[in-house]
């Protein structure tokens, strides 16, 4: 009840009213056996920083704003996605690794969707390291 009122007077003030979050996101994730890290790149220029080790008293998710951060992210993909497609090629074996990388579109992209690898690769590492790149958020 108290948002729709601020609503209302923001916009009898002529304010626009405040934009939901989004939810289409590119995310790039590396999962190991003792650890997991995350970025989360939104269409709204929100940036998500997940780490964790497994120890306990892990730090939150860091948010930052990163202005074209989801555009420049999905150019990287739509401009690298084919050859390294073809460099990847099909799903090895699982090795031994007991991780997995990962780069989602959510919703899907018509041209891309998820590139996963249990066994990665420099291909789809590389590809990963590209788009966060794009996105300039990590020290």
């Amino acid at each position: 009840m108290k948002a729709a009122i601020v609503r209302v007077l923001l916009l009898a003030a002529g304010a626009p009213p405040p934009r939901p979050a989004s939810d289409t996101a590119m995310t790039v994730s590396s999962n190991g056996e003792l650890r997991h890290f995350t970025v989360e790149i939104f269409d709204d220029d929100r940036v998500v920083i997940s780490r964790h080790t497994g120890i306990p008293g892990q730090t939150e998710p860091e948010r930052r704003g990163v202005a074209g951060s989801y555009d420049r992210a999905v150019a990287v993909v739509r401009a690298k996605r084919p050859a390294v497609l073809a460099a990847a090629g099909p799903e090895r074996p699982p090795c031994l690794d007991f991780g997995n990388d990962i780069l989602c579109a959510a919703p899907p992209l018509p041209e891309f969707g998820v590139f996963m690898r249990v066994c990665p690769g420099p291909a789809l590492t590389g590809l990963l390291a590209d788009v966060l790149a794009a996105t300039p958020v990590l020290p």
